[in-house]
């Protein structure tokens, strides 16, 4: 009925919001943005992201400053722990195994300074005609950068755009999916200790943490992937001497 297919629309929502608040939270504070790690910045971890907090607005108020501090620590605790599911099998694989490059691999060395000039003249030639500084401690990929150059994309590489589109759909499909699986893993183990069953049951709620670590590397795989496409499609289109194709910025 139309009442099933609205409700059923409005879950998608909720839980693709909910997932967009816990697992891609989760993994910009333990690997960074991928439009910062692609070039080897901002390699981030749970405990440095605890120890950046501490530097923001160190100087304001500073009662405001510890409450806010305390709210944004408890809040990544929660987190944490409701994706504890996944996030042993992260710590696992990521810091155990050293395997942090299977899903957050940074631009190759013969790839890196081809794209990080594009972007660099990019934005110069941008700061040369506004007249603003969009440099942040002396570097252009250091600043909040990546939302710029994506919007230029979408105006001016539209034969990139299937594939961009592509991306985005697959990385907000599997980040949902993560948090389906683990809350599927968390209600298969109160129903196996609630009923006495852990002991024969046992795997499924092993399995199901399993899938939802493996669905989180597709999210990170399709989130890395999508922002590579960008930067690509950046070069592809951009033109150092000014002539750029499309509208964009141009003269």
């Amino acid at each position: 009925s139309v009442v099933t297919v609205v409700l059923l629309y409005l879950t998608g929502h909720i839980l693709s919001f909910l997932s967009s608040i816990t697992v891609e939270k989760y993994s910009r504070w333990t690997l960074g943005f991928p439009s910062k790690y692609l070039f080897r910045k901002n390699r981030s971890s749970l405990i440095k992201s605890v120890f950046d907090l501490l530097r923001e607005d160190k100087n304001k108020n500073v009662h405001w400053y510890k409450i806010r501090f305390i709210s944004r620590i408890f809040i990544r605790g929660v987190v944490t722990l409701f994706l504890l599911p996944l996030v042993g099998w992260d710590i696992l694989f990521r810091h155990i195994f050293q395997l942090k490059e299977q899903y957050a691999r940074p631009f190759g060395d013969g790839c890196l300074p081809l794209i990080e000039n594009g972007t660099n003249d990019f934005f110069k030639s941008i700061s040369d005609k506004t007249g603003e500084n969009l440099k942040n401690n002396g570097d252009y990929i250091d600043a909040d950068y990546f939302r710029i150059i994506s919007h230029y994309v979408k105006e001016n590489a539209p034969n990139h755009s299937g594939s961009i589109n592509n991306y985005v759909t697959l990385y907000g499909f599997s980040r949902t999916t993560t948090l389906i699986l683990v809350i599927s893993t968390w209600v298969s183990l109160c129903h196996c200790f609630m009923n006495g069953l852990f002991c024969d049951y046992f795997y499924i709620p092993i399995s199901l943490s399993a899938f939802s670590f493996l669905m989180y590397m597709e999210f990170n795989k399709f989130y890395r992937k999508y922002s590579v496409e960008v930067f690509l499609a950046l070069c592809t289109v951009y033109k150092k001497d000014g002539k750029e194709v499309g509208r964009g910025i141009s003269k």
